[in-house]
C-alpha cells in the first residue's frame, strides 16, 4: 500500500491558494481533477463527510479546523482584542472513477456546483452522558428532556440555504423554531430544557462564503 501524503494546515492553504490542491484523502494525496480525467468521474463524493464547527466570541476572526487526518490546527486562535477566534469546516467535492479511485478535488473550473446547505442542533434529544456508547457496561443513560413528548420539538433546525457559484456572498442560517412559545414546542418551561452540555440554548446561525474554486466553509457567528 504506498504511503499516504500528509501536508500541514500551512502547506495545504498555500497549495491550495496557488494551485488550488487538495489535501490527501483516503490513500494517496489528490489535486484537481484534470480535464483529460474529467470523462472518467463515475460518481462524486463531499469530503470532509463530517465537518465540525465550533463558537467563539470573536466577531470577525476564523480559522479552519483539521483538514489533514491526524493533524492539530495551528494558531493563533485569537484576535488582537483577545477574543477566541471560531473554527470553520471547509468541504470539498471529489471526483471518483468506477473501481472507487479518486481521480482528484471537483472544483468551479470543472462543474456549475450548487452547495445546499441544512444546518441543525440535535443535542437536547440525544443522551446525557458523552460515552454512552463507548464504555464498556455504562450506567443508566437516559435521554436529554424526558418529560418532551414530540422528541422532534427539540430539534433547532436552521432554514435550508442554497450557494451557487465561485465567490458567492455569505448566507445567514436562521432558525424560526426558537420564535414559538415553548408550551408549543412540548416543552413545559423553557428553563426544564436541557440543552446538552456543549451548546447552552444556541441558535443556529451560520455563515458561509464559497471560495474561488468553489469549496464552502461553515462557521457559527
Amino acid at each position: 500500500m504506498p504511503a499516504m501524503t500528509l501536508l500541514s494546515r500551512r502547506e495545504f492553504l498555500e497549495a491550495a491558494a496557488v494551485t488550488g490542491a487538495a489535501a490527501a484523502v483516503g490513500v494517496g494525496s489528490a489535486s484537481p481533477v484534470a480535464a483529460s480525467d474529467l470523462s472518467r468521474v463515475a460518481r462524486v463524493a463531499i469530503h470532509p463527510a463530517v465537518g465540525f464547527a465550533r463558537v467563539g466570541n470573536s466577531q470577525e476572526a476564523f480559522y479552519f479546523g483539521p483538514e489533514v487526518p491526524g493533524m492539530a490546527p495551528r494558531g493563533p486562535f485569537k484576535d488582537p482584542q483577545g477574543a477566541m477566534a471560531k473554527q470553520a469546516a471547509r468541504f470539498r467535492i471529489y471526483g471518483y472513477d468506477n473501481q472507487g479511485r479518486v481521480l482528484g478535488e471537483i472544483t468551479a473550473a470543472d462543474a456549475e456546483i450548487t452547495w445546499n446547505v441544512n444546518v441543525a442542533n440535535a443535542k437536547p434529544i440525544w443522551y446525557d452522558p458523552a460515552e454512552a456508547f463507548d464504555v464498556p457496561n455504562p450506567p443508566d443513560c437516559r435521554r436529554r428532556n424526558p418529560e418532551v413528548i414530540d422528541r422532534r420539538t427539540l430539534v433547532a433546525r436552521a432554514t435550508p440555504r442554497t450557494v451557487k457559484g465561485a465567490g458567492a456572498e455569505p448566507q445567514p442560517l436562521s432558525c424560526p423554531c426558537r420564535s414559538r412559545p415553548p408550551a408549543a414546542r412540548g416543552s413545559p418551561t423553557a428553563s426544564r430544557v436541557s440543552p446538552g452540555p456543549s451548546y447552552p440554548r444556541m441558535r443556529p446561525s451560520s455563515r458561509g462564503r464559497s471560495e474561488s474554486a468553489n469549496r464552502f466553509p461553515v462557521g457559527w457567528p
